[in-house]
């Protein structure tokens, strides 16, 4: 598992982990977190925007993760910073939506 920390005015912001997947090709995004006072400030956006960068250096393809279809908040997030939404799971972990963002 990978890692991309955010810091801003030499302070820590939050981090986001992610494995490489499909053969080297793509990433899914296992968490993303912003220190709990930071929040609603566009540190999401900036972390997942540092990502992105990254992971296109590295020749991926695409990124996609899985969000609750009760967390509105992450929906929310993920489609603001283009991802699509494209499948539903539904499994003994619960009821998922996969989104992806080809890059």
């Amino acid at each position: 598992m990978e890692e991309v920390k955010l810091f801003e005015d030499e302070l820590y912001r939050g981090y986001l982990k992610y494995q490489v997947s499909g053969g080297g090709n793509s990433v899914e995004i296992y968490t993303i977190k912003i220190v709990d006072s930071m929040r609603k400030q566009g540190y999401g956006t900036k972390l997942m925007n540092k990502f992105l960068k990254e992971v296109k250096k590295k020749g991926i393809l695409s990124v996609y993760c899985f969000v609750d279809k009760e967390n509105s908040y992450a929906r929310h997030f993920y489609s603001a910073v283009g991802f699509e939404e494209v499948k539903f799971y539904g499994d003994f972990f619960g009821n998922h939506i996969m989104y992806i963002k080809k890059l």
